[in-house]
């Protein structure tokens, strides 16, 4: 489900460096309208090859610069959407009225669509605005579940390591012990490298928003086995970092729930909480 492919990556951030604040803009100033998605989209690509800012204003709306930092872009991401857009590019019709402007061989889709209107065709720049939240959460949930199996992964690890068959307690391990999956490099008495990274560090629940892994917070739940696989996920943020919470359990099951906006109160920071409320089935 997740792409490595850094071209791929690369154009997600561009999209989101053009796309992702523009939604605060309200109404456009000046936008320009064209005689067809594909005259819009190779204005943009043009702006975009030249690094000409008063060109993409022209495309994008007078106030674009307000939302979009100057510098928030690397000369990397830029090449990469120039390569992708080089290999192949075209316009999908969606409807009567609108259009997608895909680039390259993955048929990445620039955020926001292009819609048409009585002076012509144009980027809608609000709702690419909300089709980039709408993706950074898939790509948060996606993580999500992933770390979910690397504590497992790290959990089995510390079995071997520190835990004499038993598995942690605890994602972190206090100060000066190993009774975590993760400790601090360097001690005399440490049973071997930390079975998590210091990714461990911004997992907990007291974690800034902005600063939580992937938009996530995790917990240790009780498991169902002696293996220890039994972890959560929340999002940090309900609505701005995801929608789905998770649960790792026996075998590497995945399940997950929406619990709305209660998310934050649903005591998945208690450790060793058993998994007994209903869930979906996460399918491989």
């Amino acid at each position: 489900m997740k792409r490595t492919n850094q071209q791929f990556i690369r154009c997600v951030a561009l999209g989101a460096w053009i796309a992702g604040g523009l939604g605060a803009m309200g109404q456009a100033l000046a936008q320009a309208a064209y005689p067809s998605p594909d005259a819009a989209a190779e204005a943009l690509a043009s702006s975009i090859a030249t690094g000409d800012n008063d060109k993409l204003r022209h495309v994008l709306g007078a106030d674009f610069q307000r939302y979009v930092p100057a510098g928030s872009v690397s000369h990397d991401d830029i090449y990469a959407f120039l390569a992708a857009w080089s290999k192949h590019h075209e316009i999908v019709m969606t409807g009567p009225a609108s259009a997608a402007f895909v680039v390259g061989q993955h048929d990445w889709s620039f955020p926001a669509p292009l819609v048409k209107n009585q002076r012509g065709w144009h980027f809608d720049v609000r709702e690419g605005a909300r089709e980039m939240q709408r993706r950074r959460i898939d790509r948060n949930e996606i993580a999500a579940m992933q770390t979910l199996r690397e504590l497992c992964e790290a959990q089995r690890r510390f079995q071997a390591l520190a835990g004499q068959g038993q598995p942690a307690q605890r994602i972190v391990s206090r100060q000066g012990q190993y009774d975590g999956l993760y400790w601090e490099e360097g001690g005399q008495q440490a049973p071997g490298p930390s079975p998590l990274s210091d990714d461990a560090l911004v997992m907990g629940v007291d974690v800034p928003v902005d600063a939580a892994l992937h938009g996530y917070r995790y917990s240790i739940v009780a498991p169902t086995d002696d293996k220890g696989c039994a972890f959560a996920a929340w999002p940090a943020a309900y609505g701005k970092t995801g929608h789905f919470s998770f649960m790792i359990g026996a075998g590497g099951r995945m399940v997950e729930r929406d619990y709305g906006r209660q998310s934050a109160a649903a005591d998945f920071d208690r450790p060793n909480q058993p998994m007994s409320r209903e869930w979906t089935e996460v399918l491989p």
